[in-house]
């Protein structure tokens, strides 16, 4: 069975950004024009959005547009101590 046309627009885009093409901070082409490029209904655009935006991908701003979000990576540290750590409750 293939993927219904939002998930393959939502793939495309995901695509773009994963690649560079569409970089952190940058904006999507607007809902009009993405359906005329990818020749789909506006509902069809608004759930590729919504999918992107589930992935973290992406954020829509009202009245500015969709945006791409900046990949925070997270910080790691490895906690060490002692070998033997202590039980605080009960410990005799």
């Amino acid at each position: 069975m293939a993927n219904p046309m939002y998930r393959q627009i939502a793939e495309d885009l995901r695509a773009q950004i994963e690649g560079g093409d569409l970089e952190p901070g940058q904006q999507l082409r607007t809902e009009i024009e993405l359906r005329d490029h990818y020749g789909a209904s506006r509902n069809t655009i608004r759930d590729a959005t919504k999918l992107l935006a589930a992935w973290g991908m992406v954020e829509t701003r009202p009245g500015q547009g969709t945006f791409v979000v900046r990949k925070i990576e997270p910080y790691v540290t490895t906690l060490t101590g002692s070998p033997k750590v202590p039980i605080l409750y009960g410990e005799h």
